[in-house]
């Protein structure tokens, strides 16, 4: 089976309910249980080098090494199919003798939910290097894992700086205490976004308007927007910028909100 990142709205469940146990199907911890710094020393001496970085969803720290990964992090925070993010994954040998070299590392290991397989999880390792992924694919294949090779150049700026604006709005928030409203937020955008784009509105006149309508703050009307858009109740086109002074451009919304 393929999947790939982008695939994901066609294959994958979004906001995925899903119930882990404490270890995967591969044998490590999951949750807050997980420590990826147990195979890599981690030191934080500015954010090209390594990043550790928050979920927004509440659950383990997110750390990438490199200025790359940091990147793919930021779009990963915002992807409302991914349920977890583990990264410096390891892939250990039952087998192995002890005291022999650390195991061989995944990038970027996710845990999703296939519309194919409801209610189960699914891990999808994500490679920046083809060499390293070369040598685990065989391995992972054969315990249902899918691999995906991710060159983290080509990635679109202005996706980039969309998901950059939307998890510096919601740095330091738990957004699973706005869920409920942000889903209702997402109801009322969506009822009048076309109204918005033939009045010509900016960004940030279609936060006042949103705020008056559901009856919150300009910058609370932001932190809604930016958790609908992380659970996938909206989804801004990652083609336009999000800027105060353009309009604000959705795509479809990836599920009912």
């Amino acid at each position: 089976m393929s999947v790939r990142l982008a695939q994901f709205p066609d294959l994958c469940v979004p906001d995925p309910q899903l119930t882990l146990s404490e270890r995967d199907a591969l044998g490590n911890l999951t949750g807050a249980r997980y420590a990826p710094e147990r195979f890599v020393r981690i030191r934080k001496r500015r954010y090209s080098t390594v990043a550790i970085t928050n979920c927004l969803k509440g659950n383990q720290h997110h750390v990438s090494p490199g200025a790359g990964l940091a990147a793919l992090d930021l779009q990963l925070k915002l992807n409302p199919y991914v349920f977890e993010v583990r990264g410096n994954y390891p892939i250990v040998d039952p087998f192995a003798r002890i005291g022999r070299s650390p195991p061989p590392l995944v990038d970027c290991m996710l845990t999703v939910e296939l519309l194919s397989h409801p209610g189960h999880p699914h891990l999808h390792a994500l490679f920046v290097t083809e060499s390293r992924m070369t040598k685990l694919e065989a391995p992972l294949a054969a315990r249902g894992v899918t691999v995906e090779l991710v060159d983290v150049h080509s990635m679109s700026k202005v996706a980039l700086h969309n998901a950059a604006r939307c998890y510096q709005t919601l740095l330091g928030l738990d957004i699973c205490g706005l869920k409920a409203e942000a889903r209702h937020f997402a109801s009322v955008l969506l009822a009048n976004h076309e109204r918005f784009r033939a009045d010509d509105l900016t960004l940030d006149d279609c936060m006042h308007a949103m705020a008056a309508r559901v009856g919150c703050g300009f910058e609370h009307a932001f932190n809604l927007l930016c958790t609908a858009h992380a659970y996938g109740f909206v989804q801004i086109d990652p083609t336009h910028r999000m800027l105060p002074y353009r309009p604000l451009i959705l795509r479809e919304a990836c599920r009912e909100p």
